[in-house]
């Protein structure tokens, strides 16, 4: 297990001061990641929706980027591809 150098008080205080920030209208610019990452990332986050403990307010940050990002992909199969994403059905078996 990692060795943890800040208390979970520090990381609180570190998550509100992120908090305010976004609050205030700070946004990330320059974020620059390519289109099959942007597909996998999407992936990875649908994944993460599907875990039965999620909170209510990770599943709305979630979805949110996830939607976000969906309009990078506007041809119809990449609209069905982030669809089936959200259907456990649709996963491929390995």
């Amino acid at each position: 297990m990692m060795k943890r150098q800040f208390s979970d008080d520090q990381h609180l205080a570190y998550m509100a001061t992120l908090q305010d920030l976004e609050c205030a209208g700070q946004r990330f610019t320059g974020l620059e990641i390519g289109p099959m990452t942007g597909m996998y990332l999407i992936g990875a986050l649908q994944l993460v929706l599907r875990h039965p403990a999620i909170s209510v307010n990770h599943r709305h940050v979630l979805t949110t980027l996830i939607e976000s990002l969906r309009p990078l992909f506007h041809e119809p199969v990449g609209q069905e591809l982030i669809d089936l994403g959200y259907e456990p059905a649709a996963d491929r078996k390995a």
